[in-house]
């Protein structure tokens, strides 16, 4: 009895698993041809989610290292959220079958070179950790699409980093970074980009090669000026400029005309640049309340 009802709901979860690839794969059709194969990649990883979701895949789907190393092959997802790890073994790196690790709420330092060995990763999250600096074999994971970084030390980003071309989203807030890599304008998939509560001084002029972004977040940094490339950024719906140095706004910011709102309060912006800006871009909400 146990075994029909077993297979009447295999049964079922095939049906509507079917159901829902067919109207995705339509979507990945889609994709592919207005934006392009790393969003495709994303949009596959999102199918996959929900396609055990629906079968209930839980054999893939590790919380435990011990368990993940003794079949490393098998591992696919693997949650190590607040485990109190304060390092991680060269061993690390045979679980290369990995595409979405969750290491936030930890007391690492730093990561093992093998890390780099981790290439199908998609999604990864190492937010709250104590990583003052990433090994150059970070720039091996050319498959990420998501990285969460935040809350942690890190000073700077080996060059190796804007290897990581895929990247769509990512988080550098509260760190302490007074620079952005050679080459971060390599990233041209980026479509959120937070580096909120650094040691920011400038930025470079790359910043304008990030033609994707919707979102930047540059707030609590030590920025004194914005390059004029900004204006190159036509997609970008919010910038956070907020607690910064600012004393003057580029004139092509007025190009950004798909900005919804912008914040730009705890600067030394004098009221002309404000009313300036609001000239430029009419439509934009300055400094919105956070509902």
């Amino acid at each position: 009895m146990e075994n029909t009802r077993v297979r009447k709901i295999n049964k079922k979860c095939i049906i509507m698993l079917m159901i829902f690839l067919t109207f995705s794969l339509l979507g990945v059709f889609y994709i592919v041809h207005i934006t392009g194969t790393s969003n495709c990649r994303f949009f596959m990883w999102e199918i996959r989610s929900i396609a055990r979701f629906f079968c209930n895949e839980e054999s893939h789907i590790y919380s435990s290292l011990e368990s993940a190393l003794y079949e490393p092959k098998k591992v696919y997802i693997l949650d190590l959220y607040k485990k109190n790890l304060t390092h991680l073994s060269p061993e690390f790196g045979n679980l290369n079958s990995l595409v979405e690790l969750n290491l936030g709420y930890n007391q690492l330092v730093e990561l093992p070179s093998e890390f780099g060995k981790l290439s199908k990763l998609l999604k990864l999250s190492l937010h709250n950790n104590k990583l003052k600096k990433l090994p150059a074999e970070f720039g091996n994971l050319t498959s990420l699409v998501q990285l969460d970084l935040q809350y942690n030390q890190l000073v700077e980003l080996p060059s190796e980093f804007v290897k990581l071309k895929d990247l769509m989203f990512l988080d550098l807030s509260d760190n302490q970074l007074t620079k952005l890599p050679v080459g971060i304008g390599k990233l041209k998939d980026l479509q959120q980009m937070n580096l909120n509560a650094n040691h920011l001084t400038h930025l470079s002029l790359e910043i304008g090669n990030l033609r994707n972004l919707k979102k930047l977040h540059l707030s609590y940094n030590k920025l004194t000026k914005i390059p004029p490339e900004i204006g190159n950024l036509k997609k970008l719906e919010m910038l956070t400029l907020n607690n910064n140095q600012l004393y003057q706004l580029p004139r092509e910011i007025g190009n950004l005309t798909n900005l919804k709102v912008i914040y730009l309060s705890g600067n030394l912006l004098p009221v002309e640049e404000i009313i300036k800006f609001k000239k430029l871009l009419p439509d934009c909400l300055i400094d919105p309340e956070e509902e």
